[in-house]
């Protein structure tokens, strides 16, 4: 890990990759937690599977737009989870990952509060995050275990351990989305998905372990590769 510079909190760029953190996860939350409300109000049923799709759909889109927007200014975390990851990884320094989180959870909170502004006149609620019926702590831990080994995983595998082919720019962007909307609805029928950090921060410990697993794994895959492939990989940092 790298420490960085107090000179990081003034510094142009910082300040620009700060704000584009502020806006993208503004924007993925409220673009996701919308949804779920969006569908509590067109159905007064329990979540089905059109809805849940519905509801997987719009994540993996919210996500996939605000990493393209952010990449070259940030990075795209878009996460707390992502920004721990990469600070572990050395991929950027401690000083931008603090300022990282502040502009995410604050950006989460004002979308929160902007989406129970709106609901109010409603008379609907805000999604409640929690274990499945019939689901134990056990099994939820598990899956999260597994699901954020995944998020964990395509993190580095598209925008940190990049194979240099002529495709991977157009890929790698949608690879969060696609990645996002493919496990939710294998995630909501048990759990409710809390792979952002900002919704459920109390595992954070325990979610590092596997994303140092992920990213160990990966590494380990591209030696693999490298020995056995003809094409040359570069490795590119985030921050």
């Amino acid at each position: 890990m790298v420490l960085g510079r107090s000179t990081e909190a003034t510094a142009p760029d910082a300040l620009r990759a700060v704000f584009a953190e502020f806006i993208a996860t503004f924007l993925f939350v409220f673009i996701g937690v919308g949804s779920c409300i969006a569908h509590s109000k067109l159905s007064d049923g329990p979540l089905e599977a059109a809805g849940l799709v519905c509801i997987a759909i719009a994540h993996g889109l919210a996500i996939a737009v605000t990493v393209a927007a952010t990449a070259n200014i940030s990075g795209g975390h878009v996460n707390p989870a992502v920004t721990f990851g990469l600070a572990v990884g050395g991929y950027i320094t401690l000083v931008r990952a603090a300022f990282y989180w502040i502009a995410q959870l604050l950006g989460a909170t004002l979308a929160a509060y902007l989406l129970k502004a709106i609901i109010i006149t409603t008379g609907l609620s805000m999604p409640i995050h929690g274990l499945g019926a019939g689901v134990s702590v056990t099994g939820g831990l598990i899956l999260e275990t597994v699901l954020t080994f995944a998020l964990v995983f395509v993190v580095y595998a598209t925008a940190v351990d990049v194979l240099d082919y002529e495709h991977c720019h157009v890929l790698n962007r949608r690879s969060f989305g696609d990645q996002l909307y493919t496990v939710m609805p294998l995630g909501s029928r048990y759990i409710d998905i809390t792979m952002s950090r900002y919704r459920r921060s109390s595992e954070i410990v325990h979610k590092s372990l596997m994303k140092r697993l992920a990213r160990s794994v990966r590494k380990a895959h591209l030696e693999v590769f490298r020995r056995n492939s003809a094409h040359d990989i570069t490795l590119r940092g985030t921050g």
